[in-house]
Parts: structure tokens; C-alpha cells; sequence
């Protein structure tokens, strides 16, 4: 007896380690309506992570929703929810989510479940990536260590070596080139048209992003000393990104990439029923 009582012991501190956060619902802001405006019809709900082990991380986000049911059992999932990373403050932290509005009979919300990911990145474990002197290398993949992405840069001048790729050289003369550049090749010439809104002053810059953005969190640019500079807005259309600044972009300034990389990243799975609404 005493044998089985020390091995369920070992057994329930074995699963404590094993999440040492704590998930709990923090907020729900929900409207039920027969509009079908936004603000008339949705559900969005705040969870909180505390615990000390979140101390160690910088920012939190909903990695996906594997269930979401009400008690009429009607399907909550919002197949156009994409989580995004909140700031971690203190030792607490909120891990936002969208669901489809309950049947107007349900009080409570079954199920919810999924994953949220905490992020940590560093240089050392593949979450921080500067690239130096990203402005002098244009129409190149500046991220070959990313087998599913490939960033690349374009000023004004090398767009109009795009253009005048695309309008005098053949396809075939393109396929014989290796098989890095070529990829860049294609990629730039398919996407030459997307910059024809851009105006290049000097003071932006301007990328294709394209392959799998799932994993790719933030970008931005330090000077030469390491300092952030200051934006001044951006746009994305499809694979084009441009970041503006209020000084000209100069060749020592070097691109931040924050990535999830494995070590990273810590991916903790949730459940939780019953959760009461509005």
C-alpha cells in the first residue's frame, strides 16, 4: 500500500513539473447579434499564463485551436483566427483568441483547446538573425539558412534591373543558371509588376518575403552601433514588404529577423471546459 502511495506521489509531482504554468481564462468580450456586422457578432477571449517559468520568456501568443464547442456542440473554431505575440510582463501573461459567436441558447463555451507558444529569442538559439550590410546585397536571397524562406532586397536601381531582365531575357537562358539563383530569378521577374507603385526614395526599404511567413515573427533594422531605428510605417502586399524611415537607408545598417526556431519556442497544450460567457 505504502509502495502505491509513494508511486502516485511521484506521479503527480512528475506531472507538475511538467507544466509549471498555470492557464486560466483572464477576460471575455463577446456579442451575440442577427446582424452580421463584426461588432455585432463575435467572441474574443483573453487567456492568462502565469507561473514562474514564464518569467522566462519575452512574449506569448495562441499557436493554434484544436477544439472549440459550445454545449448546443456547435463549432466555434474561426478558420480566419491567426494568433499574434503579446509582450510578457511581470509573471503573468495574456495569450489572445477570436472565436465564431455560441448558438444563442449556450451559456458556456464545452471546450476550448490547442497550443500556445512562449518565445525567447536569441542569437545563440536561432531566434535572432542580423544580417550586416543587407543594402548591398540586392536581388539576392539574404536568408539561404531558412530552407522554406527567402528575403530578398530591392532598391530602385536593382528593380530596374528587373525589369529590363524580365523584358530581354529568355526563359530558357534562366533555367540554365544554378539552381539558388534561378529560384531568385523567377521570383523577381514573376513579381516585377508589384513594384510599379513603389516610389524609391532612398528612404525605404524593400523586400520580397516569400515561402512559409508561418515562422518569420518580426523584422527590423539597427545602424552600425547596434541602436533600433525609429520607423516611420510599413506596408505588406502579398510577398512585398516595405519599411519606411525618416533617414536614407545606409550600406553598414544591418536586418534583424526574430524567427521561431525550435529552441526558441515553447509550445504548451491547453484544455479548458465550462468556461462561462457573458
Amino acid at each position: 500500500m505504502r509502495t502505491k502511495q509513494t508511486f502516485l506521489l511521484a506521479l503527480m509531482a512528475l506531472s507538475l513539473s511538467s507544466y509549471p504554468q498555470k492557464i486560466t481564462v483572464d477576460k471575455i468580450s463577446e456579442n451575440r447579434s442577427t446582424d452580421d456586422g463584426y461588432f455585432s457578432n463575435r467572441c474574443e477571449i483573453d487567456l492568462k499564463l502565469s507561473g514562474d517559468e514564464v518569467r522566462k520568456y519575452k512574449s506569448v501568443k495562441i499557436g493554434k485551436i484544436t477544439k472549440a464547442v459550445d454545449q448546443q456542440g456547435l463549432d466555434l473554431i474561426d478558420p480566419e483566427f491567426s494568433g499574434s505575440y503579446e509582450d510578457i510582463s511581470n509573471t503573468a501573461a495574456i495569450a489572445k483568441l477570436k472565436t465564431k459567436v455560441a448558438s444563442r441558447k449556450a451559456s458556456v463555451i464545452k471546450e476550448l483547446a490547442g497550443e500556445i507558444k512562449m518565445y525567447n529569442p536569441s542569437e545563440s538559439n536561432g531566434g535572432i538573425m542580423k544580417i550586416k550590410d543587407f543594402a548591398k546585397k540586392a536581388n539576392t536571397n539574404l536568408t539561404p539558412a531558412l530552407s522554406d524562406t527567402k528575403v530578398i532586397y530591392i532598391t530602385k536601381e536593382s528593380y530596374e534591373k528587373i525589369k529590363k531582365d524580365k523584358e530581354t531575357t529568355r526563359d530558357a537562358e534562366i533555367q540554365k543558371l544554378p539552381k539558388e539563383a534561378k529560384e531568385v530569378a523567377l521570383l523577381l521577374t514573376d513579381l516585377v509588376d508589384a513594384f510599379a507603385y513603389v516610389e524609391f526614395s532612398g528612404k525605404e526599404a524593400v523586400f520580397i518575403v516569400e515561402g512559409d511567413k508561418s515562422k518569420l515573427v518580426d523584422m527590423y533594422f539597427e545602424n552600425a552601433a547596434g541602436k533600433r531605428l525609429d520607423g516611420n510605417g510599413s506596408m505588406i502586399s502579398g510577398d512585398v514588404n516595405v519599411y519606411y524611415f525618416n533617414e536614407t537607408i545606409k550600406p553598414t545598417f544591418r536586418m534583424v529577423l526574430q524567427i521561431e526556431s525550435p529552441t526558441s519556442v515553447k509550445t504548451i497544450p491547453f484544455k479548458l471546459t465550462n468556461i462561462d460567457l457573458p
